[in-house]
C-alpha cells in the first residue's frame, strides 16, 4: 500500500508518496503501532498529512499481496513466510510477532530452522515452497551461493533428489545398494530397499531396520554395500 504526503497548508497539494514499509521504518513503528498512527494524528514530520493513494496500480497491490504468504493455520494461529525468509504469527486477537529461526547441525552442515506450532521445519524448504519456481514434494531446495543459511528466495533454486545426490555425494537409504549374508559370506546383492523387499517379501522398514542392526531376531543378515 502506497501513501500520499499532503502539505498542511493546502491539503489539495501533494508532495510525494511513500510505502507502507518507509513510513515504519522512518517513523521506527511495528505495524500494530502504525495502524494506531493511521487512525490518530496521520500527521507526519508535523507537516503532511498521511493518506492512502487509492490511485494505486493492480500490479503494486498484487506485488504487496505476495511480500508474505500464509504456511498454514493451528489453533486459531496462522504462520506466514516472507520472501527474506522472515516467519510471522498472527494470533486469534490480531496481535502479530515475528518468530526467531536458529541453526542447527545435521550431518555435519549447518541448516537454518524454525519452530512452528511445536515442530521443527528448515527454512529453506518453506520459503522455496512459498515463493520458488517449480517447487514440488520431495524436491531439494539448495542455496545459490552455497551458503544454508541465507534462505532468502532468491538465493534457492531447486533440484531433485537424484541430482542432488549426485552433487552431493549422497545417497537416500532407499536407493542404497545392499547385501544378503550367509556365515559372514555375500551371497546376494540388492540395487535398493525396495528391491530387497520385492524378493524377500519383507517390508522395506525391515529391510532397514535389519541393515541397521536394529532388530533382535534376524531372519536375514542384511548389510548395506
Amino acid at each position: 500500500m502506497k501513501y500520499l504526503l499532503l502539505d498542511t497548508q493546502n491539503r489539495l497539494k501533494e508532495v510525494g508518496s511513500k510505502t507502507a514499509r518507509q513510513l515504519r521504518d522512518e517513523l521506527g513503528l511495528n505495524q500494530k503501532q502504525f495502524i494506531h498512527f493511521l487512525n490518530s494524528s496521520k500527521l507526519y514530520h508535523n507537516r503532511y498529512i498521511i493518506v492512502e493513494d487509492f490511485k494505486e496500480s493492480n500490479a503494486e497491490k498484487e506485488n504487496d499481496v505476495f511480500t508474505q504468504k500464509l504456511l498454514f493455520e493451528r489453533n486459531g494461529k496462522r504462520y506466514y513466510v516472507s520472501r527474506d525468509a522472515k516467519f510471522f504469527v498472527i494470533y486469534k486477537n490480531g496481535n502479530q510477532r515475528e518468530l526467531t529461526c536458529y541453526p542447527r547441525i545435521k550431518r555435519n552442515v549447518e541448516h537454518l530452522f524454525i519452530k512452528l506450532a511445536v515442530k521443527d521445519y528448515r527454512v529453506k524448504s518453506l520459503v522455496a515452497q512459498a515463493f520458488v519456481e517449480g517447487w514440488y514434494q520431495g524436491c531439494n531446495a539448495i542455496p545459490i551461493d552455497g551458503n544454508n543459511l541465507n534462505c532468502k528466495a532468491d538465493n534457492l533454486k531447486i533440484m531433485s533428489k537424484t541430482a542432488y545426490a549426485k552433487i552431493s555425494g549422497r545417497m537416500t537409504k532407499c536407493n542404497k545398494p545392499l547385501g544378503l549374508y550367509e556365515n559372514n559370506k555375500l551371497v546376494k546383492e540388492f540395487r535398493s530397499t525396495r528391491e530387497a523387499e520385492g524378493q524377500l517379501y519383507i517390508s522395506r522398514q525391515t529391510v532397514s531396520d535389519l541393515c541397521n542392526c536394529k532388530v533382535k531376531k534376524r531372519l536375514y543378515d542384511l548389510r548395506w554395500l
